[in-house]
């Protein structure tokens, strides 16, 4: 059986939509960018005699994360000044819902240093998406678990490069055991 894959990154210069193909991998082909100002939100893709809405949408919130990881995809690190403001995102999320769209993954950088974090959970779940959190981990202590406790969050997706040596060869110091907190926290 076949299987076609539409999805869509929505990162902080404007909207790229993409065949996410492997996702573990995060490559994909561009397929349109869209400039958020003249074109948001046209998200029906029109194929040979079909028609697309994106099922899965992963929001990069935030370039800022408080890791350097040597193999980061996004080269994330400090906060940009054109990232969408918490009206922008909600917006984004009616429009998203509106045009069927599944499942959304909140990302970054690390989605977690935003402010306005609990805010955009409260709206994705409004709009009672599938909710996935993409984290490196490290921010996630009993108390952060406990708040995201209260959403319908599917699950928390934390990066864990290997043992201790491993991981914090590619991620810092300190880091496999803020992880490894992260993980005994969410159970």
């Amino acid at each position: 059986m076949q299987y076609i894959h539409i999805g869509m990154i929505i990162g902080m210069g404007g909207l790229l939509c993409t065949d996410m193909g492997p996702l573990i991998t995060g490559h994909g082909l561009i397929l349109k960018k869209f400039n958020i100002s003249e074109d948001y939100p046209n998200f029906l893709f029109r194929g040979d005699n079909m028609d697309f809405n994106p099922a899965v949408v992963t929001l990069e919130l935030t370039n800022a994360c408080n890791l350097r990881c040597k193999h980061c995809y996004g080269n994330a690190g400090e906060y940009l000044e054109n990232e969408l403001e918490y009206e922008e995102i909600k917006k984004i999320l009616k429009d998203l819902h509106d045009a069927g769209t599944m499942e959304i993954e909140l990302s970054g950088g690390e989605p977690l240093l935003r402010h306005d974090f609990i805010k955009i959970l409260e709206a994705a779940q409004f709009f009672d998406f599938g909710i996935k959190i993409i984290s490196n981990g490290t921010l996630i202590n009993k108390k952060i678990a406990k708040d995201l406790s209260n959403f319908a969050i599917d699950h928390v997706q934390l990066s864990l490069e290997g043992l201790n040596e491993s991981h914090e060869y590619l991620r810092g110091n300190g880091t496999f055991g803020s992880t490894i907190t992260a993980i005994n926290a969410l159970r």
